[in-house]
Order: structure tokens, then sequence, then C-alpha cells
């Protein structure tokens, strides 16, 4: 991705720190370094983001939403399944930024920013198919979390495990653990029935 191509100034400072995060540690980057690598003086950068974890919340949303687009023929059980194999098609690509990533920890710990950035996903595809919640014991809000939750965890591992699976894998895995639920799986597959 050159940077010359970039029109928008928020993809440019993000794809400074994208690359800068694949050359060292986050937490050893700053927002001179990021400014440095696109060629904008500080100002710029404090026009457009509050600090580099903003920045970073950015680049992240970007990468994983990047070409992802609401299909009005689809159910929103078929949209979550499109997201989700989405989602992981872009880690898989961006392999080594999202293994980097996944060691930013602490207070703005990447996996805080991923659970934001996938609530936000899985609630706008609730509130764009118009779900209704109110003959649940869940809320709209409560079931996106649980979704991002579980997407992280898989992730995570996923990524701790050097990528040993492809995303379709890795997509079965999610859509097992997101639609089987734990009576049901036990029911089924117990070979002991008391």
């Amino acid at each position: 991705m050159p940077l010359y191509n970039k029109v928008n100034m928020k993809d440019l400072l993000s794809e400074g720190l994208y690359l800068l995060i694949l050359e060292k540690p986050f937490e050893k980057i700053t927002v001179k370094q990021i400014c440095d690598k696109t060629g904008v003086i500080r100002g710029t950068f404090y026009n457009h983001f509050m600090d580099k974890y903003d920045a970073l919340e950015y680049l992240t949303n970007r990468l994983i939403t990047e070409d992802f687009e609401i299909d009005q023929s689809l159910s929103h059980i078929e949209m979550s399944r499109k997201f989700a194999l989405h989602m992981l098609t872009a880690i898989y690509d961006k392999k080594e930024f999202f293994r980097r990533a996944f060691t930013i920890t602490g207070q703005n710990s990447f996996e805080s920013m991923l659970e934001d950035i996938f609530t936000k996903m899985y609630s706008s595809i609730f509130e764009y198919y118009d779900v209704d919640f109110s003959q649940t014991p869940v809320t709209q809000e409560y079931l996106s979390r649980y979704l991002s939750s579980t997407s992280i965890f898989i992730c995570r591992d996923w990524v701790k495990t050097n990528y040993k699976q492809t995303p379709e894998e890795i997509f079965e895995v999610f859509e097992f653990l997101c639609s089987y639920n734990l009576k049901d799986f036990v029911y089924n597959n117990a070979k002991n029935d008391n």
C-alpha cells in the first residue's frame, strides 16, 4: 500500500502507523515517528487523531471493514456470517500486523479496541435488519458484545497458533461456537445419558 496514493489524511496517517507497527513494537512508536513516516507535521496528526491509540483504532477498523458491504438480499444471520468470514480473511491477509497488534496490552489494549469495533459492526447489522429483540432474554447490545467476545477469543487463539488454519476453517469454528448452544451440544454428543 504505497503512501503516495492515499487521498484521505486519516488513511495516510494510519498507513504510516501500519508500516511502523511492522517495524517495531507499538509502545516504542511515537506520534513524531508517524508524522516523519508520512511527511506531515504533528499538528496535522492531532487534527485527525487524539493519540496513537486513536490512530490504531481507526487503522484496525479500516483493515477489518474495508470493502465490506451490507447485502440487502441476505438475512441478518447470513450477514453476520459474511462479516465474520470477511473479518477473518482481513486478519489473515494482514497476519503480521495482527500478530503484533495482539501484543498491545494494558489500559488501551488491542483486544478492548477490537471489542468496540466488532460490537459496533454486529450492532449495525442488527439495526440495519431491524432485528426485534423484544421477545428474547438478551438485548441487541448484549448479543453484539457476546459475538464480539467470541470473535476476539477465536482470533486471539488463531494468531497464537500462527494461523495454522485457513480463514474458512476458523470460520467453521466461529460458526459452531455462535450457533450451537450448550444444552443441545451436550444432549446430542453425550456418551453417558444419566
